[in-house]
């Protein structure tokens, strides 16, 4: 490349001639950095449609691997540009694929690691891991590179906000597909997200939602259940859902709440929960999702019998209304068979209660065993 080398084309063959600029020998070379940043930050302006992406991925994709060598260009502005680039081309699946075919996740992976560096190269590198983590095949090209789950989990602790807010949003989308999950308990995510969602912390809702919905995917899995009760999160996810002013952070508490008590010894930790939890039931103002959230919780933690003696109890001194009161007093069924449809009289209630015995008698006629004396 020389220094009269043109760097403007306009109409149809701009995009073209922009790559034919970036892609010439020593594009990265401090010499011709200034050049380098101008071709890119152009080519990264004429990305806003998805013809012009297709354009650009022209030839197989052959300017993915220009991009990623780039990304190792001494110009900061270089690297951060050519993330950029890419983070716009995965919005599309040629693009996905031509990274995928690149390798360019590794180079990401080094360029988001490494936190004496750019804070804004590090943003682009995060924001193009958000933009492959958007689809299901790009969360399986991300997951093709060694120790991304760590690096993102790792990249929680940034000073810079928008890396951690984009590295959050990433996790909480290859959680959801329960890739890496082991790696990132490893890498001490549980501990990472409980500072997010505690009380005492000061983040936006935004940051907020995006931990909850993290520790949610996260929480899905047996391991992540243990790991968030041995945190003590139930108690964190318990005042959230009594003092927070979000409609939708309350609802994501619940629904943590809810995958974690499926859990024997959530069950048994769930004491703060009950309260908070009935609240959301009963609250006018909770939507269709929060009380699906909150009743899924309730019911797990309703199968642990002095669990389910506290939620009737606080329930007859708030201001519920007469169906949900009896809900909690007779038989309750749920979508399987009977009589395994009965799910509190022969799993949930203590023997001695009016249900138990209605349930003892109803097996008796039908020829079905006792699963427990109706009487002492």
């Amino acid at each position: 490349m020389t220094a009269t080398t043109s760097w403007i084309a306009f109409g149809n063959r701009g995009v073209p001639k922009l790559i034919e600029a970036i892609s010439e020998p020593g594009a990265g070379d401090t010499s011709l950095a200034p050049k380098t940043r101008t071709a890119l930050a152009t080519l990264h302006s004429l990305l806003s449609s998805q013809e012009s992406k297709m354009v650009c991925l022209a030839k197989d994709g052959a300017v993915v691997p220009v991009l990623t060598q780039l990304l190792e260009s001494e110009d900061h502005e270089v690297r951060r540009q050519s993330a950029l680039i890419l983070g716009s081309l995965a919005l599309i699946f040629q693009g996905r694929m031509a990274i995928s075919n690149a390798q360019s996740v590794a180079a990401l992976i080094a360029l988001l690691g490494k936190p004496d560096d750019n804070a804004g190269v590090r943003e682009a590198a995060a924001a193009a891991m958000l933009a492959l983590s958007s689809s299901r095949d790009g969360c399986s090209t991300l997951m093709q590179a060694d120790r991304v789950v760590a690096t993102l989990t790792l990249a929680l602790k940034d000073e810079h906000m928008p890396v951690m807010r984009s590295s959050l949003d990433a996790l909480a989308n290859v959680l959801r597909l329960d890739h890496g999950v082991t790696e990132a308990l490893e890498t001490g995510i549980t501990r990472l997200l409980k500072g997010l969602v505690s009380p005492l912390e000061v983040f936006d809702e935004d940051m907020t939602e995006k931990a909850l919905q993290a520790l949610w995917n996260l929480s899905n899995t047996p391991d992540g259940k243990r790991s968030a009760i041995e945190e003590g999160l139930l108690e964190d996810l318990s005042e959230l859902m009594a003092e927070s002013r979000s409609p939708n952070i309350r609802r994501l508490a619940a629904g943590c709440t809810m995958a974690i008590t499926i859990d024997k010894q959530g069950k048994l930790q769930s004491k703060s929960c009950e309260e908070p939890l009935v609240e959301l039931l009963i609250d006018p103002e909770s939507d269709a999702p929060t009380i699906r959230d909150a009743v899924g919780a309730l019911k797990n933690i309703s199968e642990y019998p002095k669990a389910r003696k506290a939620i009737d109890k606080y329930v007859k001194t708030v201001e519920a209304d007469t169906a949900f009161k009896e809900m909690l007093e007779k038989p309750m069924f749920d979508h399987k068979q009977w009589p395994a449809s009965f799910r509190y009289e022969h799993q949930n209630v203590a023997p001695g209660g009016a249900a138990a015995e209605s349930e003892a008698e109803l097996r008796k006629r039908w020829g079905y065993p006792a699963p427990f004396r109706a009487s002492q």
